[in-house]
């Protein structure tokens, strides 16, 4: 594994336990790498004409999750989303195509989400 994978694998687990005490009241923003990402809860989301769980807008530095989702499934897009801006503010979404890019965002999500889910210390601060 490259030097650049780890270091942003490392960033997501340290970004992903931060926001956990923020997570369970109101969320406005989170500072992702020095950068700090407004959150915003949207009724409905679309991206190029389909709707979506959440987006991040790197260039706007943005995270947009639907609030039409149980409160599990906010938590989990908005770990997905994390690690977008990671790689946005790692530098990595730049040379990368975007189909990789969420291939690799998906598989650390899905590795990475169970060690947040299932830590009761972590899942004690969330509404489920």
């Amino acid at each position: 594994m490259s030097e650049e994978i780890e270091e942003v694998i490392e960033a997501t687990e340290e970004v992903s336990l931060e926001i956990i005490p923020k997570f369970h009241g109101e969320l406005h923003s989170l500072d992702i790498g020095g950068v700090p990402f407004n959150i915003r809860f949207q009724d409905q989301l679309f991206v190029e004409g389909d709707e979506c769980d959440g987006v991040c807008h790197g260039a706007r530095e943005e995270i947009e999750i639907s609030s039409r989702m149980a409160g599990h499934r906010q938590a989990r897009t908005l770990f997905h989303e994390i690690i977008h801006a990671c790689f946005v503010t790692g530098g990595i979404s730049q040379i990368l195509k975007e189909d990789v890019e969420e291939a690799i965002v998906q598989c650390l999500e899905y590795k990475l989400w169970p060690i947040v889910d299932f830590r009761p210390e972590i899942k004690d601060r969330l509404e489920w």
